[in-house]
């Protein structure tokens, strides 16, 4: 158990992390890169007011976090149901369900 909580809780932090990346920069932007797109040598994000042009690091940057934060939560999720099923529900059931 020590080891999945251990790993669970990395997890989450990671995903806090990125996730906070994630709002600062795509606030920073305006916009964010997962609904933009990239044309040739262009990268757009789209903002309010439609798409903007970014630069090839900034639009990738983009990208990754979304990508991150997305990854992780689903990995957290799991995580945390296996931790819920596997312990908390036998002492649920044990305890509060006689």
């Amino acid at each position: 158990m020590k080891n999945i909580l251990k790993l669970t809780v990395l997890v989450f932090v990671i995903f806090i992390f990125s996730f906070i990346l994630l709002i600062s920069n795509t606030n920073k932007l305006g916009g964010d890169a997962i609904s933009g797109y990239r044309e040739g040598e262009n990268y757009y994000i789209m903002t309010s007011d439609g798409y903007k042009e970014v630069t090839f690091f900034l639009w990738h940057y983009n990208y990754l976090l979304f990508i991150i934060t997305l990854t992780t939560a689903i990995i957290f999720s799991l995580g945390f149901l296996y931790l819920m099923i596997r312990y908390a529900m036998p002492y649920i059931w044990k305890n509060y369900w006689k």
